[in-house]
């Protein structure tokens, strides 16, 4: 019995001495978190690209109505077919305002879109639309 009292701290130490297994401790402890940052990562890349996308379709919209080489049809149908392909269909709302539309002198083009549609997979929290807005000026 006294034998097995003096061997304990002896297996103990050589227990805290042993490093195996301390990786895949450490890898099961830091995995979801590099996950979750990772998909945050992508997906805020994929929510800046289609904002990115919405802003330029916008302001070449914009400058169509402004020129007057598009109608305000024409330019709804390029807008929507310019936008990127994850978001295709009935999710989008492109709104382009001519100068009879607005009675100014102003142009108008506003595409809205839910952020959850905006992206490959809405995994962590974000705003809940995107919305772009360009007002341009009436060349004569």
């Amino acid at each position: 019995m006294l034998l097995t009292c003096i061997s304990f701290p002896r297996r103990f130490a050589a227990l805290l001495r042993n490093r195996r297994g301390n990786a895949a401790v450490e890898m099961a402890l830091l995995l979801p978190l590099m996950t979750i940052m990772i998909c945050g990562t992508f997906q805020y890349g994929v929510l800046l690209f289609t904002y990115n996308s919405m802003l330029n379709t916008a302001r070449n919209s914009a400058r169509a109505l402004a020129v007057g080489s598009a109608s305000e049809a024409a330019v709804t149908t390029s807008a929507k077919a310019s936008l990127p392909p994850w978001v295709k269909g009935p999710d989008w709302t492109v709104t382009p305002q001519d100068t009879a539309t607005t009675g100014t002198n102003q142009v108008i083009t506003e595409i809205s879109v839910l952020s959850a549609k905006a992206t490959i997979m809405p995994f962590v929290p974000m705003p809940e639309t995107l919305a772009v807005r360009v007002v341009m000026l009436k060349e004569a």
